[in-house]
Formats: C-alpha cells, structure tokens, sequence
C-alpha cells in the first residue's frame, strides 16, 4: 500500500509540473535579503526616484556577450519573466511589437528568472518576441538580481510574473511593476515619465484608456488575487464549431448545481456561446478579446458589416472579423494601440466590463447604476481608465468578486474565463433586456 501512494503521488507531481502558468510566483532566494517577511508590494504606478548605481550586474546574452542592469545614458527596461507564464508571453509580445521598442527609444531587456538553458529561452523569444525590439538573458543570478531590486522599494510576498524595473537615462530607477502589462499602458503611463518629453503616439484605432497619472507616495495593495476554479491555458480559445439553435446541450464538465451551470445554460440556449463540441463547454478555459466582441455581435443580432482595413491583426474573411470591427464602429472597443487588437489575447474582467458597458450604451440602456469599490480589498488595482466601468457593473449586479480569508476581492486584471463570461452575460441581460 505504501509503495502504491508513493507512486500516485508522484504521479500527481509530475503532471503539476508541466501545467502552463498564467503568471508566476517569483520564487524568493534562499539566503535572507534583510527583512524580506516585513515588505509590503507597492502600487504599480507609484513613481520612484531610486539610484541604480548600486544595482550593477552583467547577465548573459542568448546572443552572445551580456546585458548590463545599467541604463548607460538611455532609458532601460528590464522585464523579469518565466518561459511558462502566460502573463509574460502576451506582456512581452505586446512590447516587442511597439514602435519604441522597435525604434530603439528604450532599451528592453528581458531576463528569464528560472535559470532555463539557453536554448529554452531562445525558443521562447523565437515563438512570442518574432519582431525583435528586445534583447534575452539567462543565467542562474538572475533571481537574485530581482529580489535585491524589490527589496530596495520594500516589495515581497507573492509578487507575479512578469515584473518590470524601469530605469531612466540619468540611471534613476522610476518604476517597479508586477503582472500583465499592455505595450500601450507603457507608453501612455510609464514613458512620459521615463522619457522627458516624450509623448505616446497617437493611433487612428484608438487607445483603450485615458494615461493613469502616477501617484508620488506608495499605496499599498493585496499580495493576493484570487480567480475562482480558473485553470490556466494557452491563450487562443477555438472556434465555435456550431450554433445551438436555441436547444439545450448538456455539457459534461459542466457541475450540476454549480455557480456557472444556470449561466452557462442561458447563454447557450440562446445561441451566444456555443460548446467546444457536443459535450465539453470548457467553462475554465480563458475567453479571448476575439470571442467577447463574437458574443456582444451575436447579442446585437449580428448586423451587416463593411469591412475595413482597420487593425493590423484582424484580416478580412476570419470568423471574428466583422464582429471586431463593428464592435469598433460602435466604440465599444478600441483596440490595443499601434494599430492593433490583439485577437488572441486574453481578455480581462475590467475589459470584459467596459466592452459591456459600452455595449449598453450603444444599445440605449441606462447604465448609470454606480456604487464604490471600498469592499473589495483589491480595489486600488482597477486601472483608471476602467475604474467607472468596474464601478458600474458591481453596482448593476453584473460582477460580485470573490471571496478569500473574509476578504472581497475583483481581481480586475485577472483573465476572464468561459464561465465567467457566460454568468456576466446572462445578468446583463436578465437586468436590461
């Protein structure tokens, strides 16, 4: 019996070790960096004015040479990553495709923090970072490297993947962030304080925010986020395959009598969200930017499109196209800036409520209905630009949070998954329809 558990269980290790990650814990070194337990995480928009003098390390290049930490007269990024962080693919992607990046204006480096070989992390590059405006190192003190630049502006926890230390040209450092981060947020938040005079270009699709102002004091905020049931996957959801016709399918991973089952049955039903097949909804499973506009297009009563030329990633003839423009057309999206949508990339749950919102806008709703964010313990997280969406969707009903430890929590940036999706729809409509 002893030797049958044992080989359970390491079974069970094995197949949790090659679970993707949407965004990883940044592991702490083993030897004690001078009160670490007591840090606090800062706010990520919180402008410092810290000397990176003291802060000099060299780290390989998969290219050959090293990567100084030193900003050398010119503004640098240094992007902290794990190969198997969802979060970190669809960051440094974002980055890779910008125009400052690309041109040069900052110098991005990004350094892969589980000491992968070379080769992983030139896979890595290869795969997500094909346009180039970023250089990769590697090397086993890289960790170390991270952990004594947080510990300079009292940062621990669980901190997650990717974190960013912004550097300006006077080798200043001016920004340490943690999470998802848009190439867009960058250059409208970050750069024109990186960057005097800089001023973030302005893109005919739009920008999806108005910049957030950075706060010159530290604020404080939860070390947790947590998601409900939400298992991590890759970040391109499938295609419909069929259309329900207003008939009920029983999916089979679908709990009967769970939080999502009524959801998840309204919104099929009603031939807004189909199943994977016959029998499989993947409630779990993250929604991308692509399929939310397919649903609010589905729920409009999918009207005629032109199409137009308008993202650089969303090409005439694909089953999302005429849904993203006339989500476009009708303001209520925008895209991600320098000319693109980003298709298949996860969609957030602050995204998720400003697209509805809008959507009732368009649709002549009143959706004045606002209440305060003071009970959710995570509510300095929601970014400015979607504070008055998330504000109105807890006040309409649309979005409760979760709780963890007698804590509420939005988990805004988190990703939002099928279930989810589909509970938020189905409140939307059975309040305003």
């Amino acid at each position: 019996m002893p030797k049958r558990i044992f080989s359970i269980l390491l079974a069970l290790s094995l197949t949790l070790s090659v679970m993707p990650a949407m965004a990883a814990e940044i592991p702490e070194p083993s030897e004690s960096e001078g009160g670490q337990d007591e840090f606090v995480c800062a706010a990520n928009d919180t402008v410092l004015d810290l000397d990176n003098q003291s802060m000099s390390y060299t780290i390989q290049c998969v290219d050959g040479g090293t990567l100084s930490t030193q900003s050398e007269g010119k503004p640098k990024m240094l992007v902290f990553f794990t190969t198997t962080c969802w979060n970190c693919k669809s960051t440094l992607s974002g980055i890779s495709r910008s125009e400052w990046a690309k041109s040069g204006q900052v110098d991005v480096y990004a350094l892969e923090l589980n000491n992968s070989s070379r080769e992983a992390v030139i896979n890595f590059r290869d795969e997500y970072c094909p346009e180039g405006g970023i250089q990769f190192g590697y090397g086993s003190n890289i960790n170390m490297i991270l952990w004594r630049y947080l510990g300079m502006n009292r940062i621990s926890g669980r901190i997650t993947t990717p974190a960013i230390i912004m550097i300006d040209a006077n080798n200043r450092i001016k920004f340490m962030t943690t999470g998802l981060m848009t190439a867009t947020e960058i250059s409208r938040t970050y750069l024109p304080v990186l960057i005097p005079g800089y001023v973030p270009p302005v893109e005919p699709t739009g920008t999806p925010t108005p910049a957030r102002t950075p706060v010159p004091t530290q604020t404080p905020v939860p070390t947790k986020s947590p998601v409900p049931t939400e298992s991590p996957v890759p970040t391109q959801a499938p295609r419909p395959t069929s259309t329900p016709g207003g008939q009920e399918t029983q999916f089979t991973d679908v709990r009967p009598g769970s939080w999502m089952e009524s959801g998840i049955k309204f919104v099929n039903q009603r031939g807004l969200m189909v199943g994977l097949n016959a029998s499989q909804f993947a409630p779990n499973q993250n929604l991308d930017r692509s399929m939310f506009a397919a649903v609010l297009y589905r729920l409009a009563g999918s009207p005629q499109v032109a199409f137009k030329n308008t993202f650089k990633d969303v090409p005439s003839g694909q089953w999302y196209s005429d849904a993203i423009i006339w989500a476009y057309e009708n303001d209520i999206v925008r895209g991600l800036g320098d000319g693109y949508y980003g298709p298949k990339e996860n969609i957030t749950r602050e995204q998720m409520a400003r697209m509805l919102m809008q959507f009732g806008k368009n649709q002549g709703y009143n959706v004045s209905q606002s209440t305060d964010l003071n009970a959710f313990a995570d509510q300095a997280a929601v970014s400015a630009w979607a504070r008055e969406n998330v504000r109105w969707a807890v006040g309409a009903g649309i979005i409760s949070g979760t709780r963890v430890d007698n804590k509420a929590y939005l988990n805004p940036k988190g990703n939002a998954t099928r279930a989810e999706c589909a509970v938020m729809l189905t409140k939307f409509i059975q309040k305003y329809q």
